[in-house]
């Protein structure tokens, strides 16, 4: 099952954040990510503490459930004693992707959102279409890879302005998907974000396959 983020009443009691980071830091993906990728109250956050990693700073917001008081106690260098409590689940990142068709020589540009309690990616034309996406992808069982070689020649063909540095493939049971971001920054919050998912969804118990490549 995908990673559950209950809502959570906050009791009130703070922990210093230097506290907080030396208690559960390791446990938080030190990564902060772009903010134009993160949901709007999420972004205010972001750019307001740019040292802070992005999970904790999302951590904190779901426990206050307000922008202002996650604000105000971060502001006061704390955070709320549940955001230690709490298994940090994946950013709900967001941005423009550019996916490859079931053929993998064909390619579009979509905007995708990371859907955290579905595990999946769901993807539209634009922003303001989300809410009824063309497509979903269901992230159990993926993995990421390199993007080959010879799909940058098709990308490059629609898209002249795309980084080729900047593409990974998604390797799902039954597809794969060669994505390219708009920046390697960009690209680099993808992997990090999807790779946390991925191994948020698989239980420990399960290995991989010998020989399958790892994970990038």
């Amino acid at each position: 099952p995908a990673p559950q983020a209950a809502p959570v009443q906050p009791s009130g009691q703070l922990v210093a954040l230097g506290r907080a980071l030396e208690l559960r830091g390791s446990d938080f993906p030190p990564e902060a990510l772009p903010s134009r990728m993160l949901p709007k109250n999420l972004a205010k956050l972001a750019d307001m503490f740019p040292e802070l990693p992005t999970s904790l700073l999302q951590a904190e917001l779901q426990v206050a459930n307000s922008l202002e008081l996650a604000m105000e106690v971060l502001l006061r260098g704390q955070v709320h004693a549940e955001v230690l409590e709490r298994d940090p689940i994946p950013v709900a990142l967001r941005g423009y992707l550019v996916k490859s068709d079931p053929t993998g020589r064909n390619f579009t540009k979509r905007f995708f959102v990371l859907r955290q309690l579905t595990g999946s990616l769901c993807y539209a034309r634009a922003p303001e279409d989300m809410e009824d996406p063309l497509g979903v992808i269901y992230l159990f069982g993926s993995r990421l890879s390199a993007a080959p070689h010879e799909v940058k020649a098709p990308v490059l063909r629609s898209f002249p302005e795309s980084d080729m540095n900047a593409g990974f493939t998604l390797v799902c049971p039954h597809r794969s998907y060669h994505l390219f971001a708009e920046s390697q920054l960009e690209a680099n919050a993808w992997k990090c974000v999807l790779n946390q998912m991925a191994q948020l969804m698989v239980p420990p118990e399960v290995t991989r396959p010998v020989g399958d490549p790892p994970c990038r």
